[in-house]
């Protein structure tokens, strides 16, 4: 891993196995190839080899804005039946249902559970994408159809959630962890991303003599 087990790539160059090395999909800029970096890698996994995404289910996707949730919106997007999105911030949300989203719950607002079911008249999404953790599971768990599947890879809101053992077991429901991906998870996301033209949102870019203001942008969550 890059930054981890490697030297970073905040810098002009970088050297790393050539088993690292993956062909960019044609339709990309090497900027919106860069984009795809851990997040994409992580999205997928989620989706598709942890959560055993199919085609045509109903996905609900938590905390959408951030980057993780932009990668689980666009590489679900081509797939599902139906995409369902949270948020507290109301212009995020707005911009998810601009890009395609089903509709969006602010969740300072509704409660996601009764609201996802309310949309989705009682039926529940068959899969949520999580990477909040805290009073989002319980929420992620309500939304959930009869045998549906949670699938969490993130813990920002809290490592310790209190859930209802009950609907786990009564409806049986799956908790799922996932994190990052391995190689082969990378070539299949290259090879969906490239066979739906998914183009990458690219907030702005930065100069290396930026790399101050980028990381000060980044910290400032205004993206």
């Amino acid at each position: 891993m890059m930054g981890e087990h490697r030297d970073g790539t905040l810098a002009e160059k970088a050297r790393l196995p050539a088993t690292n090395v993956f062909p960019v999909p044609e339709h990309l800029s090497f900027g919106e190839a860069a984009a795809l970096g851990t997040t994409a890698i992580t999205a997928y996994r989620m989706l598709f080899t942890r959560g055993g995404f199919k085609p045509g289910e109903w996905i609900l996707i938590t905390g959408i804005g951030g980057g993780l949730a932009q990668s689980l919106f666009q590489l679900a997007r081509p797939v599902a039946g139906r995409v369902y999105v949270s948020s507290s911030d109301n212009d995020k949300l707005e911009r998810a249902l601009e890009m395609g989203a089903d509709a969006g719950v602010n969740y300072k607002e509704e409660d996601v559970g009764k609201a996802i079911r309310s949309r989705t008249g009682k039926r529940g999404v068959d899969l949520v994408a999580d990477s909040a953790g805290g009073p989002a599971l319980e929420q992620s768990l309500r939304a959930l159809r009869k045998g549906g599947r949670v699938v969490s890879a993130g813990a920002t809101a809290g490592a310790k959630p209190a859930i209802d053992l009950r609907r786990v077991f009564w409806n049986q429901l799956s908790i799922i962890g996932s994190t990052m991906g391995s190689d082969s998870d990378v070539s299949d996301m290259l090879r969906l991303v490239a066979g739906a033209g998914i183009r990458p949102v690219v907030d702005r870019t930065f100069t290396l003599d930026e790399g101050a203001k980028a990381l000060e942008y980044l910290d400032a969550g205004e993206r």
